[in-house]
C-alpha cells in the first residue's frame, strides 16, 4: 500500500469514528494522529488527552502541553489528567509486566474521561512497527477496547515521520520516547528519588546537545548506562566531552559510567 493510500485509509477509519479522544503524548506517533484527525474531523470532534505524571520530564509535559500554539491550530480541546503511577503497587513493584498494569491504569483513568465527556472513541497512536517489539502493555490496550487507527491504516514509523514532516510538524524527526520507568532495571521499585536522578542525568545530557538521549540504571544502582542517537556517538567519543560526562556522573555517586553501542535512532 502507497503512503496516499495510507492516508486516504487513515482519513476513512477516523471519519468513521465521528468524534475521538486521542492520548496525546506529543511525540512523532501521537503528533501525527492528532494533526490528521483534527484535519479530518474538525476541532470540535477531537479531544487530546495528556496523562500527567512523574514518569514524565517537565520539558516533556511543557512539549506536549504547547503543541497546538507551536503549530497555529486554534480552538483545540487539549486536556491535562493527572495521574499518580506511585500510588499503582503493581505498577511501582516493576516487574516484566510493568508495562502492562501502568497502560491499563493509565487508558482506565483515560476511558473514565471519556465516558464522563461523551468525547467518542478513545485512540491511542501505536505504529505498525510497535506491534513488532514486546509490548506487555499493547494487551492492556486491546482489553480495554482503545483503538489504533495507524495500525489500522497500516502505518509504520517511516511513513509517520515522513508524513509529519510533509504536514510541517515540528515532531517529524524528533527521538522515539517512553516513559522514564523504563530507564529502572526491572525488581528495583519505581521510586520518586530514582525516577528524579534519571530525569536530572537526561536533563544534563540534553543540555550538553545530546538530544534524545538515555541514561539506564544498572541494577546495583552504582553505575549508569548511556544511550545516544547514532548521529551523537562519535562526539561522546571525544577526549574532553567523554572526560566532562564521566566526572559528571562520578558527582552524582556512581562509580561506572557506560556506552550502549546499539545507537537509538
Amino acid at each position: 500500500m502507497s503512503q496516499d493510500d495510507k492516508l486516504t485509509r487513515l482519513h476513512e477509519i477516523l471519519l468513521g469514528y465521528g468524534a475521538m479522544t486521542l492520548a496525546f503524548s506529543g511525540g512523532v506517533d501521537s503528533s501525527l494522529l492528532a494533526r490528521v484527525a483534527l484535519g479530518g474531523l474538525g476541532v470540535g470532534n477531537v479531544l487530546l488527552l495528556h496523562g500527567s505524571s512523574c514518569l514524565e520530564s517537565p520539558g516533556e509535559r511543557e512539549s506536549a502541553l504547547g503543541w497546538p500554539e507551536r503549530h497555529g491550530l486554534k480552538g483545540v480541546a487539549l486536556r491535562s489528567v493527572a495521574l499518580a503511577p506511585l500510588g499503582w503497587k503493581e505498577f511501582v513493584a516493576n516487574t516484566e509486566q510493568r508495562c502492562y498494569f501502568c497502560k491499563r491504569r493509565l487508558f482506565g483513568q483515560l476511558q473514565e474521561e471519556v465516558e464522563r465527556l461523551g468525547a467518542g472513541v478513545l485512540c491511542d497512536a501505536t505504529n505498525l512497527d510497535d506491534l513488532k517489539q514486546r509490548r506487555p502493555g499493547l494487551r492492556a490496550m486491546r482489553e480495554l477496547g482503545v483503538r489504533m487507527p495507524l495500525v489500522e491504516a497500516g502505518c509504520n514509523k517511516e511513513d509517520i515521520r515522513r508524513l509529519s514532516r510533509e504536514l510541517g510538524l515540528d515532531t517529524w524527526d524528533a527521538p522515539s520516547n517512553s516513559c522514564l520507568a523504563t530507564r529502572i532495571p526491572h525488581n528495583l521499585p519505581i521510586t520518586e528519588d530514582r525516577l528524579h536522578r534519571i530525569a536530572r542525568w537526561e536533563a544534563f545530557l540534553q543540555e550538553h546537545a545530546f538530544s534524545g538521549c538515555r541514561a539506564r540504571l544498572m541494577p546495583d544502582e552504582k553505575g549508569v548506562i548511556l544511550s545516544v542517537r547514532g548521529r551523537d556517538m562519535e562526539r561522546l567519543a571525544v577526549g574532553p566531552v567523554r572526560e566532562m560526562i564521566l566526572q559528571y556522573f562520578i558527582s552524582c555517586g556512581l562509580d561506572r559510567v557506560a556506552l550502549d553501542l546499539a545507537c537509538r535512532p
